[in-house]
């Protein structure tokens, strides 16, 4: 694998980029939180299928999750990265929390 592994966590709730971004880090990871969509453009910049994990709270207002998607390669091209969509992100960041 080139290059630094990142997971891209898109999500405005403390609840959910905390105990993500730890587990991210524990992981061995890079996690790199954004909370707006022209913040997450900018981190897939350079991402690619063998290095890159966009996690996103689909109920975002300040991200747009539809139209970020939209923005991302076609499926199977080497330069998307895998997506990991949350219905609710608080509960689901409880769930990884504990």
């Amino acid at each position: 694998m080139a290059g630094q592994q990142r997971v891209i966590l898109c999500g405005e709730n403390d609840h959910f980029r905390g105990p993500v971004a730890e587990l991210v880090r524990e992981s061995g990871w890079e996690p790199v939180v954004v909370t707006k969509k022209v913040e997450a453009l900018g981190a897939l910049r350079g991402a690619r299928a063998d290095n890159t994990v966009l996690v996103i709270d689909p109920h975002l207002a300040e991200v747009d999750a539809l139209g970020l998607l939209k923005t991302l390669p076609p499926k199977g091209a080497p330069t998307r990265p895998h997506v990991v969509a949350f219905r609710n992100a608080q509960e689901d960041a409880a769930l990884i929390a504990n």
